[in-house]
This record gives C-alpha cells, sequence and structure tokens, in this order.
C-alpha cells in the first residue's frame, strides 16, 4: 500500500508544479510582452491575467534576469504604479550593486509611478558621478514633468559636461513643452 502512495505522489508531482506556475499570471505571457514591447502598459499584459505588478517587481531584482527584461520590468512596474511598485524602484535605483542601465530603468519607473513626489529621490543623482545614473535622472524628470523639475534639468544642465547628459537633459526639456527632436 505504500508502494502505491509512493507511486500516486511521485505520478501527482509534475502536475502540482505545472498547476502552481499556471496560477492568475503567467510567468511565460509577462516575459514574451517584456521581449516584444520596449515601453509596455498595462493594457499590454491583459492576457498575462492579474497581478502582474507582482511579477514585474519579482523581475526588476532578479540578477539573473536578462538586463533589458529587467528595464523594461522597471518601466512598465511604474505603469502600474501602487506602494509596493514604489518601494522596490526606490531600492533599486539605490542599490550600488545593481546594473547602473537597471538603476536608470527604476528612476524612470518611479516618475510615473510617485509622479512629482520622486523628485527628492531624483535630485542627487543628477549630480552624481555615473553619466548612466544622470541620463536616468534627467529621462525621469522628462517623464516626470512640472515647472519644479524643469527648473532643476535647466540648473543641472547649465554645468553638465558630458555629451550624452546633455542631450539627455535637452530632449527632456524638450518633452515637457511637447517637442520632439
Amino acid at each position: 500500500m505504500a508502494r502505491i502512495a509512493l507511486c500516486l505522489a511521485v505520478a501527482l508531482l509534475p502536475c502540482s508544479v505545472v498547476a502552481r506556475h499556471q496560477g492568475p499570471v503567467k510567468l511565460e505571457d509577462v516575459l514574451r510582452v517584456l521581449k516584444y514591447y520596449t515601453d509596455p502598459r498595462p493594457a499590454d499584459f491583459a492576457q498575462a491575467g492579474s497581478q502582474v505588478d507582482s511579477v514585474l517587481a519579482e523581475l526588476v531584482v532578479e540578477p539573473r534576469a536578462d538586463e533589458e527584461v529587467r528595464c523594461r520590468a522597471a518601466r512598465a512596474l511604474g505603469r502600474f504604479g501602487g506602494t509596493r511598485a514604489v518601494r522596490v524602484l526606490v531600492a533599486t535605483m539605490s542599490a550600488p550593486d545593481y546594473p547602473e542601465r537597471v538603476r536608470a530603468a527604476a528612476m524612470v519607473g518611479l516618475a510615473l509611478a510617485s509622479g512629482e513626489a520622486a523628485l527628492e529621490d531624483l535630485k542627487p543623482y543628477l549630480k552624481g558621478p555615473s553619466a548612466v545614473l544622470r541620463i536616468g535622472a534627467a529621462e525621469a524628470l522628462g517623464v516626470m514633468g512640472g515647472e519644479r523639475a524643469r527648473v532643476l534639468l535647466t540648473a543641472s544642465l547649465e554645468s553638465e559636461e558630458v555629451l550624452e547628459v546633455r542631450a539627455a537633459m535637452e530632449a527632456a526639456l524638450k518633452a515637457m513643452s511637447g517637442g520632439t527632436r
């Protein structure tokens, strides 16, 4: 009898693993959206089910995930918003051991999630040593918009020496005024 129970348990084990992964959110569907959309919006994840933001939050902080997937997940998470998203994005942009591109994408996500409330969190990165993070902060302020962000970007632009960062700051200012380059 014990042998039959053991055989039955072993036979049903793959079913329980599959059942766990077919819950309300399908990781494969979320990854497929992140692969094909560079800047996905919540509507793009409609086929993935509910609680997509939880999967995105896990992908953002997953060190084994592809860096570009993490960047896209950070921006998408910002579009979902919410307290958890803000916590994850602030922690990500502040984590010195994370890739700078992921940290910069988290800044944009934070601006999408929090709007002008993120300004003080982003401000120090405009003067930091990393050009990648200064670009991320500039892009985030451009997404955020508003007079305070414009003033901060304009002041930072005056002292910025790196061409790529200056270009990002100029593009952010243009985006705020509705123009494109």
